[in-house]
């Protein structure tokens, strides 16, 4: 019965990374421009007019916004997965001959670096959502 348990989580940990991992192409693949071979007088939607894709996105209060978020969002990850790491070491030095003390400890650095790959995988479908890109 344990097997059946685990196979079933393996299968729901690979149906749900698939989709993450399809969508976050978007990450690798250069982000294509929304007025490409538009004329310079055309609108944004956003009431730019005759200004390039990229003047227009450096004014709007959302996109700037929505970039201190996620640039906020990545310093704080960077910083929990380290602080994660760091403690899944100090457990693991100090787990000495205690093997549930080790498990422990290896299931906390490989939970960390999951959750690093994760928000890497989100980060790339955002760079793909947004208009221009998170780092334009």
């Amino acid at each position: 019965m344990l097997k059946k348990g685990s196979d079933m989580i393996q299968k729901l940990k690979l149906l749900l990374l698939l989709p993450t991992l399809i969508l976050s192409l978007g990450f690798f693949i250069p982000h294509v421009s929304l007025a490409a071979g538009s004329d310079a007088g055309s609108t944004f939607g956003n009431g730019c007019v005759n200004k390039t894709e990229q003047e227009c996105l450096s004014h709007n209060k959302f996109i700037a916004d929505v970039r201190t978020v996620v640039n906020i969002a990545s310093g704080l990850v960077g910083v929990i997965v380290v602080g994660m790491v760091i403690l899944g070491g100090i457990q693991y030095s100090l787990a000495r001959d205690n093997s549930n003390e080790i498990g422990a400890a290896q299931k906390r650095i490989a939970n960390a670096l999951i959750a690093l790959v994760l928000y890497m995988l989100i980060f790339g479908f955002l760079q793909w959502l947004i208009p221009g890109g998170l780092f334009a």
